[in-house]
This record gives C-alpha cells, structure tokens and sequence, in this order.
C-alpha cells in the first residue's frame, strides 16, 4: 500500500538525516528473516548465519514475527537525536517506560499499529486477549511472543537486548564499522541535497518507492501503514 505524505510547508529545518546503528541491526535483521526478498543480500545472509551459535540462531527465528513484514517499532529512533553508539541506543530501549515497551512490541507481535489502541493492554485483559488471537492469526510464532511478552515483560525485555547484543557481536559491528565512512559520506550528500533542492527531491533520493503525486505530496510505496 502506500502512504502519502504532505512536505509542502517543511524546508531542510524539519528534516533530520542521522545514523542509527540499531535501525542498522533491524535491517539486517529483518533480511536474515525474509531472505528470499532480498537475494542481492545472499552471500551476507550465508556469512551471518554461518557466524552465529546455534543458540542465538534459534532466538532470531523465534523472534522473527519482530522484524519480519511489520518491523518492531522500537528498531527505529524514537526521538530526534544526534548519532548515537549502538550501546546507547540499546541503553534507550533498556530504559524506555515498560507500558510504552510492551505497546510498541505488542504492536509487532500483532503484526500492525491499525486497529485499536494497546495502550491500556498492560492492564486490559481483553485488549491482551485481542493481541493473542491477532498474532495466533499471523503464525510463524507470534502467539507465543504475545504470551511470553505479557506473561513477564521484564524478561522479555532482557532477552531481547540480549539477542540484539549478540546479534551485533557475531559479525554485524565489523561490518558497520566497515562501511561507516561510506556512511558518514552518504549522511553528508542527503544533507546538502535538502539544503541545495529541498525537502522533497532530498526525500525522494531515498529510494525509488518515494514518488511526488502532487505539488508538494508525496507517495511512499511498500511502507506499513500508520508507520
């Protein structure tokens, strides 16, 4: 589907180009898990999993309804902030109020922030039961990371850093570390193009799925809604 998102009042002011180690994590994340819509990506899945124990390797399948179709919210910055060490973005997931934790995972485990608000889902049984039965919908797990999420969200919480830890540990920090120069040049060019051309043409040089439909409109394809 697509989402049409209105720049026509926004300049460079409103736009933040930054890097993000973790939304880096869930990127790669999310190929390891649907690999087959990435085959450019291939020898970099062979090498991952070829890097990771077998343990750490069953928790990423576990997990997987997380960053597979719906991506969890929490993989991307939360608020504007400078760039940030893949400690203290981890820290900030770590130090996030546990409502707002378990509503942004009950999200993905559900598989989608339409429908009604998880808000009160910590202290609603039936909002609870509703997620359960979405994410029963959904297969390939997600039940039991509902469960396990309302079940003890603390826990859950703890093993998920931990995955995300370990994930980076195997082999995903060397190749951040790799290609950082590559980004910091990209971060560059995308901040002067807003600057040179303005909001929607920097926008659009993002990916060939952004597209203007009007003056000042534009429409982003293959983006989950409410995103």
């Amino acid at each position: 589907m697509s989402v049409r998102l209105v720049v026509e009042h926004a300049g460079p002011h409103n736009l933040v180009f930054s890097l993000s180690p973790l939304a880096e994590l869930g990127a790669a994340l999310h190929v390891l898990a649907e690999p087959e819509h990435h085959p450019h990506e291939a020898e970099w899945v062979a090498a991952a999993r070829a890097a990771m124990s077998a343990e750490l390797a069953r928790r990423c399948r576990e997990l997987a309804p997380l960053w597979g179709s719906y991506r969890l919210r929490l993989l991307f910055p939360l608020t504007v902030q400078p760039p940030r060490s893949p400690d203290e973005e981890l820290a900030g997931v770590q130090n996030l109020k546990l409502d707002d934790f378990v509503e942004l995972t009950a999200f993905a485990a559900r598989g989608g922030n339409s429908g009604d608000s998880l808000r009160s889902v910590l202290s609603d049984e039936q909002v609870r039961r509703r997620v359960v039965d979405r994410a029963r919908r959904r297969g390939r797990g997600a039940e039991a990371i509902a469960e396990a999420l309302f079940t003890d969200p603390e826990s859950f919480r703890a093993g998920l850093l931990q995955v995300f830890r370990q994930f980076g540990e195997s082999g995903l920090g060397k190749v951040l570390d790799q290609r950082s120069v590559a980004l910091g040049r990209d971060l560059v060019a995308r901040r002067d193009l807003a600057a040179r051309k303005g909001v929607t043409q920097a926008l659009q040089s993002l990916s060939g799925s952004i597209r203007a439909v009007d003056s000042g409109v534009l429409a982003i394809d293959k983006i989950h809604h409410g995103l």
